[in-house]
């Protein structure tokens, strides 16, 4: 098979491997931390694209592989920061520890994919299959997620850096968000009911018409938040942190669990339909008798 060379005639060099599929080279297995073992060929004709042979691990960084077929793919630790990987098949693909910084992932098939560890910071994942995928310690700082979903097993972002992601309209029922930092987030019209962010920041996120029914929210910070419009029936509270917090239009809080152990550090601010949804016990656990 025709070799392309070495490494420092690929990276930075707008590599295009549309339509790409993944496989080890000569038989060889692959090492994970190695592009050098790993050969892309065309998913529909077989013809190979790229072949590695001792290839630096940042080969691929902003290298175009739109479409391509990475199933099953061993990309852990490989840089592929600024890469463009729209509506690629990464199913079950391993790229826990990998760089992808600025890359494009939206469109992606992401089905039960490897993660961990990974840096996505300020990348975008716009409508990408979250089903089974694998986020933990995840990077994702300034990250777009818009329009993600999952179809089966929801994604784990246990232990997540999130700040100022942007998570509107994720259909992303039952993920595992635990001790995630998830700092001035974005969920607008986000589906996230049944989810754990027990231990979470929450802290100034914003969380208009979310759906969080029957989410655990114990010790979550949730301070300086916005609630609004928000579901909120049967989410469990205990211990979370509230302090000038605001709660509008959210009359399902009085459905909610634990409201009478949270942990007040300030005020909370509440409109009179929220309120007065709540019995008087509960709007004096919080502070709004």
């Amino acid at each position: 098979m025709r070799s392309l060379g070495p490494a420092l005639r690929l990276r930075g060099s707008g590599i295009n491997a549309r339509g790409a599929r993944s496989v080890p080279v000569d038989g060889r297995p692959n090492r994970g931390d190695l592009l050098g073992m790993v050969a892309i060929h065309h998913r529909d004709t077989g013809a190979l694209l790229l072949r590695w042979e001792g290839a630096a691990p940042d080969a691929l960084a902003r290298s175009t592989l739109r479409y391509a077929d990475l199933r099953g793919a061993r990309l852990a630790g490989v840089d592929l920061t600024g890469a463009d990987l729209g509506a690629a098949d990464l199913s079950g693909a391993n790229l826990s520890g990998a760089r992808l910084d600025a890359a494009d992932l939206s469109g992606a098939d992401l089905t039960d994919a490897t993660l961990t560890g990974v840096s996505f910071v300020g990348g975008r994942m716009l409508g990408a299959n979250l089903t089974g995928t694998d986020l933990t310690g995840a990077d994702l700082t300034r990250a777009t997620l818009k329009l993600c979903y999952r179809l089966a097993r929801p994604p784990r972002f246990r232990d997540a850096t999130m700040p100022n992601v942007h998570l509107g309209q994720v259909a992303l029922p039952g993920g595992d968000w635990t001790g995630a930092d998830l700092t001035e987030a974005i969920l607008a019209q986000a589906q996230l009911a049944e989810a754990s962010f027990v231990g979470a920041s929450l802290r100034s996120a914003a969380l208009a018409t979310t759906d969080l029914a029957g989410s655990d929210l114990r010790h979550a910070d949730l301070s300086f938040a916005m609630f609004r419009e928000a579901a909120l029936a049967n989410c469990r509270f205990g211990g979370a942190i509230l302090g000038k917090t605001t709660v509008v239009a959210c009359p399902s809080l009085a459905d909610a669990a634990e409201l009478d152990h949270v942990s007040l550090i300030g005020p909370i601010y509440c409109d009179l339909t929220t309120a007065a949804a709540l019995t008087e016990a509960r709007r004096a656990a919080l502070g709004l008798a």
